[in-house]
Formats: structure tokens, sequence, C-alpha cells
């Protein structure tokens, strides 16, 4: 049986502490264009421009394994997208994973969206708390389950069913690596083993 799980960091909204630009999507967009963003990780987290969290061995050894994990789930019926662009109306994220309907040649002259999107997965160390907030923005775009591997404490926390008059999630479990995860995938229903998506437990992350 799974843990319902509760993150108060869901609905705080941390503002800087002196006047800042907010950017909207088509500011960002020119700003990707120009090239100033070439040399830095960052994305675009409502409106602002924001760094990415750095990556360690653990967090890479593990987004292959979860990309082994899903290419063997999805086939050829879905794409399997890796920290590509997701856009919404104030965000453009790259999350680790995104499970998106269609063929590449669709995504050629834009990014998918919530309506694309069937399953977002992050793998989250550091961002942890940076992971948990952007449940807001994927539940906002519509998108049915979102997964975060938790590396911090060696589990899978699962996001369902997007309540249309919140906008949030309805279903928030986390699943130990001794359980099934089972989800949907548009008419598909799929099983996995929660073990098969995490690193050894004993295993610490080096640089």
């Amino acid at each position: 049986m799974s843990t319902i799980i509760e993150h108060p960091e869901l609905n705080q909204t941390e503002l800087p502490e002196f006047p800042v630009k907010r950017w909207t999507l088509e500011e960002y967009h020119r700003l990707v264009d120009t090239g100033v963003l070439d040399d830095v990780r960052v994305e675009l987290v409502e409106g602002w421009i924001t760094p990415k969290m750095t990556r360690n061995t653990l967090h890479d050894g593990t987004l292959q394994i979860v990309h082994d994990v899903l290419i063997q789930i999805v086939g050829r019926q879905l794409l399997v997208r890796n920290q590509s662009a997701f856009t919404t109306l104030t965000s453009e994220l790259e999350p680790d994973f995104a499970i998106v309907k269609g063929t590449h040649r669709e995504y050629l002259q834009r990014h998918p969206g919530g309506m694309d999107t069937l399953l977002i997965v992050e793998v989250a160390d550091s961002s942890l708390p940076k992971d948990r907030r952007k449940a807001l923005i994927y539940a906002g775009a519509g998108v049915p389950e979102y997964w975060i591997i938790n590396l911090q404490q060696n589990c899978v926390e699962v996001f369902q069913k997007v309540n249309p008059q919140t906008h949030q999630y309805s279903v928030q479990h986390i699943h130990t690596r001794e359980q099934t995860l089972t989800f949907q995938l548009g008419e598909q229903k799929h099983s996995i083993a929660v073990v098969d998506l995490l690193p050894p437990a004993d295993l610490e992350p080096s640089l």
C-alpha cells in the first residue's frame, strides 16, 4: 500500500527579496534565440528565469536506468523525450523525461505542452523542493501523471488525477522500492516494480 504524501511547499510561492523582472514566454524565447542563455543552464518557471541544479553521478546514472525502463514500456507507440523543453503559458521547463503523443516531426517547430503529454518524470536529489513545486505547473497544464524519483529517500513520489476545479493533483502517494507502481498511458495500463526505477539503496552520490 502506498503512502499518501503532503508537501506544504506546493502551496507556497517564493518571491525575491527585491523587485526583479518576470519574463513572458515570448521574451524568454527571444533571449534563447539571441544566444544570451547559451552558456548557462536555466529554465523558465512561472515567469522567473531560474538556474537548473547541477547533476552528480548518482543522478545521471539513475537517468539512464529510468530511460531504459520507459523505452521498454513505451515501445514505438509514444515518444520518450529526455531533458527537452515542455511549454506552458508561463513556463518552459526541461523535465528529465516526458512521454508524449505524436511523432518527432510534430515538435520541430513547437515544444510539447500539457495536451501532448501523458507522463513527466523528474530525478531529484538537491532539486527535490523545486521539483515538488513543479507539480503545480504540470497539473495546471493538464499533465495527467507526474513522478519524482526521490534519491534522498530512495522512493518514487507519484502525483495523479488533476482536479478540474483546483488544477492540482488530487492523488499523491509515495511508493517505496518494495512496491509496484500502476499507471495509465492513454488507454494502456502498465505496472512496474519501483525498485527498477531506483539505484541501490546504499549507493551514495559522488561528483
